[in-house]
């Protein structure tokens, strides 16, 4: 009888045991191919910046919630209020502080710049302190009591130098924050943003990036899944080094119960936040780019020769609002079938720095397109801004420190794409950030990440 109970109490306990480590214990992800990451030790200082009042625990709840219980100092940036009026700001701030009080984190370790969504427009058109972004009802200023600077005014320039005083009062070890890829226009600028401030900071930390929308319908499928893992979207699958951040099944649960937090995102489709509610979370790491000044420049207007390619652009990653077809036809800015954008290339010598685009598909000289660089002097950040239409290049003034030239662009006419050259001069620095965009006469169709490249 003794017998019969100690093998009951050993069953039971077994159960329990079972159920304990189901509920709280790690799983292994190594079905998934990628490794664990990233890796947050005691000495670090994590900083994670969300565009979107949201963002913040759709992308990194299972983060926020490690780094607190392991007393392991975190603070929160949401960029944007999310949305245009002061209701629906208050709205979100409130719905992000209920989710980080979940996970956690304490309302003072938040901070809310409170800058309208259209960041894009921050970061090229208006960039300088007067030529200022104006909402739908004429605000140009932060109006929302939980600012973090009051009546900041909605520029490009204020924005980055925001970041600069954050990243420096707070000397994060590691910066996480949106895929320079993202699909949302604000995740990307967001991205981009990051970058800039860091770069023109000359400031030295460990960087990843989160994917939160992408071209491909994901996450998938679109529902509550915590026994699946989340995987890189398909288009960006081969991009990066990807790397995983494992959840516990408690983990997954309170991640599932601050997401519920955001009823504004939730009411109209819940299935698209919960589908973050899996075994992990995802990044990647990025790294920058080094490029070494060459003894003599290559030929490039014979044969099918381009610069080194230094970073690829997803396909079928065209705007919204633009259809990507199975087959690419010659673009015309009046033509409905757009190019897609496929590859960087950079290669520069002592005289001229030669950069290009490479496209999926065949180009003629209608194609218009635009390469940017934003350099990083001791003098201040520079801005080198050049449009290619009709088969003609030109500088472009897009704010006051844009570089103002007279001096010659070469222009070369691939089969597949376009290679300018400008002299590596007016670079002058060495580390800058560039990106490349192809337009129609009304927008842009498909723009590429900005990398950031140190020369060595």
């Amino acid at each position: 009888m003794l017998k019969k109970r100690l093998m009951l109490v050993l069953t039971l306990t077994l159960i329990l045991f079972g159920l304990t480590l189901y509920y709280y214990g790690g799983y292994d992800d190594g079905s998934t191919g990628y490794p664990h990451g990233p890796s947050i030790g005691h000495a670090d200082r994590v900083l994670i910046v969300a565009p979107h009042p949201d963002d913040e625990t759709i992308n990194n709840a299972g983060v926020i919630r490690y780094c607190v219980k392991n007393n392991i100092p975190v603070h929160v940036v949401v960029v944007t209020n999310g949305g245009d009026s002061i209701s629906v700001g208050d709205r979100r701030h409130a719905e992000s502080l209920s989710a980080m009080s979940k996970l956690g984190l304490k309302s003072n370790d938040i901070i809310f710049l409170d800058y309208p969504e259209g960041l894009t427009f921050l970061l090229n058109q208006n960039w300088d302190y007067d030529k200022l972004y104006n909402e739908s009802d004429g605000t140009s200023h932060s109006r929302n009591m939980f600012s973090y600077d009051p009546g900041a005014p909605y520029c490009g320039e204020g924005l980055e130098k925001t970041l600069e005083n954050v990243i420096g009062q707070y000397q994060p070890t590691i910066i996480i924050y949106p895929d320079s890829d993202d699909k949302n226009t604000d995740h990307w600028a967001t991205s981009a943003f990051v970058n800039y401030a860091v770069d023109n900071m000359n400031y030295n930390c460990s960087k990843y990036e989160y994917p939160t929308h992408a071209y491909s319908l994901w996450p998938y499928p679109r529902s509550y899944n915590p026994d699946d893992y989340l995987l890189p979207p398909a288009e960006l699958a081969n991009q990066s080094q990807w790397m995983v951040f494992p959840l516990t099944r408690h983990d997954e649960l309170v991640k599932y119960s601050a997401i519920k937090s955001y009823k504004s995102q939730i009411e109209p489709d819940s299935s698209y936040l919960i589908a973050f509610v899996k075994k992990n979370e995802l990044f990647t790491v990025y790294l920058d780019i080094n490029v070494s000044v060459q003894n003599k420049s290559t030929n490039f207007r014979s044969g099918s020769a381009f610069p080194p390619t230094i970073f690829n652009d997803p396909q079928n990653d065209l705007i919204e609002g633009h259809t990507s077809p199975d087959k690419f036809n010659t673009l015309d800015v009046e033509n409905t079938a757009p190019l897609d954008l496929t590859a960087v290339g950079l290669e520069m010598d002592e005289n001229t720095t030669w950069i290009s685009l490479k496209t999926r598909g065949n180009i003629s000289k209608n194609l218009s397109c635009e390469f940017h660089i934003r350099t990083f002097r001791a003098d201040g950040d520079r801005r080198i801004d050049i449009q290619v239409q009709n088969g003609t290049a030109h500088y472009t003034m897009v704010s006051q420190n844009s570089v103002k030239s007279n001096l010659p662009i070469r222009i070369i006419f691939k089969k597949n794409g376009i290679i300018v050259g400008i002299p590596t001069d007016l670079i002058n620095s060495n580390k800058f950030m560039i990106n490349a965009d192809i337009l129609t006469a009304q927008c842009a169709i498909d723009t590429t990440a900005w990398r950031t490249v140190n020369i060595i």
